[in-house]
C-alpha cells in the first residue's frame, strides 16, 4: 500500500509539473538544468547524471508507466470524451493509458442510479482491457463527427507528451514512445513530415544526440501501434507518404483510413504498382499484426455487382487472411467510382454469382475471422452477399450505414439470415424517411421489398441493444405512431435504445419553426411547439407493445447534451426534455445522456437555473 501511495503522490507531481510546462510552452530552462544540452553518454554516466538531479533513479520501464498516466486524463474530464480521439485501446502494452482516455465516466452523485453503464450487459465504454469485449459503438465516433474538436483534443494531448520530453534525457528516450504510439494525421503536409522523419532516421541522419546506429532500434516507427487517417475531403493525403509510413512500423495494431488518402490519377507516367489501394492493405497486414481495421476501398463500382464480388473475393479476402487470427474488429467502407442509380451488371450474371457465393459457403470456403466481434460497414448489395459467406463466430455488434437501398438486397437477407442470431447490438444509420420513400417507389423484390417482408426482429432474436437516428419520418404503413427505425418497429428482447444526431434535429426543428413564425405561416400556440415530432418519435419508443423488454433510452449527442445542462440555447429544449423525463418514468425507463449518465429531475433545474443567469 505504501508503494502505491507514493507512486499516486509522484504521479500527481509529474501531472503538475508537466501541465505547468505546456502552460508556460517550456521556454524557462533555468529551473531545470538537466534540460541544458550535453554530448550523449553512457548509461553509467546518465544514471550517475540523474542521480544528482531532483528526479529518483527508476527503471525506464516505470518512468514510462508513470509517463503513461501522467498524459492520462483526469477523472472528471468525462465531457471531452465524445470528442476523444481514442475510442479504443490499441495494444495491450498501453490499454492502462488508452483505456483511461476514452472512458465515459459517470459522476459520483449518480453511482446510486441504475444506469446502463454500471450494467454488464450494457456497457458504454468501448475501451477494455481484455480482448473478450467486443468494442461498442455506443462510444465510436462516425467519421468526420465533431472533427475540428477530436483534433484540438488530440494536439492537446500530444503538446503535454511533448512537453514530458523536455524534461531530461532519460524522458526524452522513454517518453517517445507515448507521444509516437498514436498518431493521428489530420492533413496532409503531416504524413509528409511523418514519412520524412522516418526516411532521415532510417538514413542514419536523425536521434536524438545525432549520432545514430542502427536505425532499427531508434526509428520512432517501431513505437507506432495505431495510424488515423482523418483529413479534411480537399487536403487528403498522398499514397507515397503512407506506404513509406507503413514500411516503417512494424507494431502497427490499429489502423484507420476515413477516405483520406488521394486516389492515384490515372495519367501518372509510370504508374506505382506499390501505391495501389490493393497494394496498400497488403503492406498494412504484412505484418500480421493488425487486430482492429478501418479500411476504405478506392477501386470500388457501387452499380457493378459482379465486379463487386469479384474484388472481395480476389484482393479482400485473401489480404484479411493474412492477420484474420488476431483481427478483433473491422470497419469496411468505400469511395464509390460509378453513377448512383446505374448498373453495370445484368440480372443473370448477379444471379449467377449471388449462386456462386452460396455455394462457397456450404462448402466452408470462405473467410474465417474466429475472433471478430465488431463489424462496421457501408451498406451496399455485393458487400453483404460476401459478408454472408464468411465465418465470424464470435460477432456480437454489428453497425451499417447505408450508400443505398440495399436493404431489399438479397445479400442482406442472406447475410442476417446466417449470422443475425449472433448479434447482441444493432446500428442502423440510414433515415428511415428515405428508406420509406424508397419503398413507395420501388417494386417489390424476391428478397422481400414490400417493407413489411423483411423480419428483422425474427433474424436477429437475441438483440439487447439498438441505435438508430433521430431523423426518422412519419411510418407512411402505421402513421399513429414513429418506429425508431423503419426495418424494426418492434423486438421483445430489446433492452436499450440510442439515438443520435438529436442536437441536429433540435436545432433543424427549431430553425424550421423560427422561419415559419418569420413568414406568418405559424399562429403562437403551435410555434409554442416546435418539437412536437421529435417527442412524439421519443415517445414512441415507450410503447409497451413495441419493446415490452425496455430499459434505457439514452440521447448520444453531446452538443445536445450541453443544450440540456446549461440551458442557454432555448427555454424550449429544456421543456422538451421535461415533457421526456416524465414519460420515461411513466413507463419506467431510464432516460441517459452521452455518457450513459442518468438526467434527472435536479439536472434540468440546474440547466434552468443556469439559463435564467
Amino acid at each position: 500500500m505504501k508503494e502505491h501511495s507514493a507512486l499516486r503522490r509522484m504521479m500527481s507531481v509529474l501531472k503538475l509539473d508537466g501541465r505547468q510546462m505546456a502552460k508556460d510552452g517550456v521556454k524557462t530552462k533555468k529551473s531545470l538544468p538537466q534540460m541544458a544540452a550535453r554530448p550523449r553518454k553512457s548509461a553509467l554516466t546518465l544514471r550517475t547524471s540523474l542521480s544528482r538531479s531532483p528526479l529518483p533513479y527508476l527503471p525506464p520501464e516505470l518512468w514510462l508507466l508513470i509517463i503513461r498516466y501522467a498524459t492520462a486524463p483526469e477523472e472528471g474530464a468525462g465531457a471531452l470524451a465524445p470528442y476523444d480521439a481514442l475510442p479504443y485501446t490499441c495494444a495491450s502494452s498501453f490499454s492502462s493509458y488508452t483505456s483511461t482516455s476514452s472512458s465515459f465516466i459517470p459522476s459520483a452523485s449518480t453511482s446510486l442510479i441504475p444506469s446502463s453503464s454500471s450494467s454488464t450487459s450494457l456497457n458504454t465504454t468501448a475501451t477494455t482491457t481484455s480482448t473478450s469485449e467486443p468494442i461498442s459503438f455506443l462510444a465510436f465516433p462516425h467519421s468526420h463527427s465533431h472533427l475540428q474538436q477530436r483534433q484540438e483534443s488530440y494536439n492537446r494531448a500530444i503538446r503535454y507528451k511533448a512537453s514530458l520530453r523536455r524534461v531530461c534525457r532519460l524522458w526524452n528516450e522513454v517518453a517517445q514512445e507515448v507521444l509516437y504510439e498514436f498518431v493521428w494525421i489530420s492533413r496532409a503536409v503531416e504524413a509528409r513530415r511523418l514519412a520524412g522523419a522516418l526516411v532521415r532516421y532510417q538514413n542514419g541522419g536523425a536521434g536524438a544526440g545525432g549520432n545514430v546506429s542502427g536505425w532499427e532500434n531508434n526509428s520512432p516507427g517501431r513505437h507506432i501501434r495505431r495510424l488515423h487517417i482523418e483529413t479534411p475531403n480537399l487536403d487528403r493525403c498522398s499514397p507515397f507518404d503512407l506506404r513509406i509510413i507503413l514500411d516503417h512500423a512494424p507494431r502497427l495494431t490499429v489502423y484507420s483510413d476515413y477516405r483520406s488518402i488521394r486516389r492515384l490519377s490515372p495519367f501518372s507516367d509510370p504508374p506505382d504498382p506499390r501505391l495501389s489501394p490493393s497494394q496498400l492493405l497488403g503492406a498494412l497486414v504484412q505484418g500480421s499484426s493488425l487486430k482492429r481495421l478501418s479500411w476504405t476501398n478506392y477501386e470500388y463500382d457501387l452499380g457493378d455487382f459482379v465486379g463487386g464480388v469479384s474484388f472481395y473475393k480476389r484482393v479482400v479476402s485473401p489480404m484479411l487472411q493474412m492477420t484474420a487470427a488476431q483481427l478483433e474488429f473491422l470497419e469496411l467502407d468505400f469511395c464509390a467510382t460509378a453513377n448512383f442509380g446505374q448498373t453495370t451488371s445484368r440480372l443473370g450474371d448477379e444471379g449467377k454469382a449471388m449462386e456462386e457465393l452460396v455455394t462457397q459457403a456450404l462448402n466452408g470456403a470462405g473467410l474465417v475471422l474466429p475472433v471478430l466481434r465488431s463489424l462496421k460497414v457501408t451498406l451496399d448489395n455485393a458487400t453483404f452477399a460476401v459478408l454472408a459467406t464468411w465465418s465470424m463466430p464470435l460477432l456480437q455488434n454489428l453497425s451499417v450505414l447505408s450508400a443505398d437501398f440495399s436493404y431489399a438486397g438479397t445479400g442482406f437477407a442472406q447475410f442476417f439470415l446466417i449470422h443475425g442470431p449472433k448479434l447482441v447490438q444493432l446500428e442502423l444509420g440510414h433515415s428511415s424517411g428515405a428508406i420509406e420513400e424508397h419503398y413507395l417507389t420501388a417494386p417489390p423484390t424476391a428478397a422481400g421489398g414490400a417493407l413489411g417482408r423483411i423480419p428483422l426482429a425474427d433474424w436477429c432474436p437475441n438483440l439487447r441493444e439498438f441505435i438508430c437516428s433521430a431523423d426518422a419520418e412519419w411510418n407512411w404503413q402505421s402513421p399513429d405512431w414513429i418506429a425508431p427505425h423503419v426495418l424494426l418497429p418492434t423486438h421483445p428482447m430489446l433492452q436499450f435504445i440510442g439515438i443520435r444526431d438529436v442536437e441536429k434535429r433540435l436545432i433543424d426543428d427549431m430553425r424550421l419553426s423560427d422561419d415559419r413564425l418569420r413568414e406568418g405561416g405559424v399562429d403562437g400556440e403551435e410555434e409554442e411547439d416546435p418539437f412536437f415530432m421529435l417527442e412524439e418519435q421519443v415517445g414512441s419508443l415507450l410503447r409497451r407493445e413495441a419493446f415490452p423488454a425496455l430499459l434505457y433510452v439514452r440521447d448520444m449527442s453531446w452538443g445536445s447534451d450541453v443544450m440540456r445542462r446549461t440551458g442557454r440555447m432555448w427555454r424550449k429544449v429544456l421543456r422538451f426534455w421535461w415533457r421526456v423525463l416524465d414519460r420515461c418514468k411513466e413507463r419506467g425507463v431510464w432516460l441517459e445522456d452521452c455518457r450513459g449518465v442518468n438526467v434527472t429531475v435536479s439536472d434540468l433545474r440546474r440547466a434552468e437555473v443556469a439559463g435564467a443567469r
